[in-house]
């Protein structure tokens, strides 16, 4: 599997650490929330971590079950486009060198964050 890009990683561990706080708060276990969601405590425990980024079923049931007002759903929501972002703009930097450029002279990560 090929590494993500840090911007990506970092958003998926924002996520994580995000559904960490909303459980503290709501005084609610890895393990209940993993029964809830129909998954295992391990798998809750990555999720918090970053280390894993299940799809957006899981994020909507767990918002509901925190009572995250929608909350959660946004924050993996905002992940998914910066990923998408940083997709395009490796295809695109692809494309160009497959067109026989050589290095762009704007790189478009850059301008994808502006």
């Amino acid at each position: 599997m090929a590494r993500q890009p840090e911007v990506v990683t970092t958003h998926r561990k924002e996520v994580g650490e995000f559904l960490s706080a909303l459980l503290r708060a709501a005084g609610v276990t890895t393990a209940e929330l993993a029964k809830a969601t129909h998954r295992d405590r391990s798998s809750i425990s990555h999720i918090c971590a970053g280390r894993q980024f299940p799809g957006k079923a899981f994020w909507q049931s767990a918002d509901a079950y925190l009572g995250a007002g929608g909350r959660l759903v946004l924050a993996y929501e905002k992940a998914v486009d910066v990923e998408r972002a940083e997709r395009k703009a490796e295809l695109e930097r692809e494309l160009f060198e497959v067109r026989g450029h050589g290095k762009p002279a704007v790189d478009p990560v850059r301008i994808a964050h502006e």
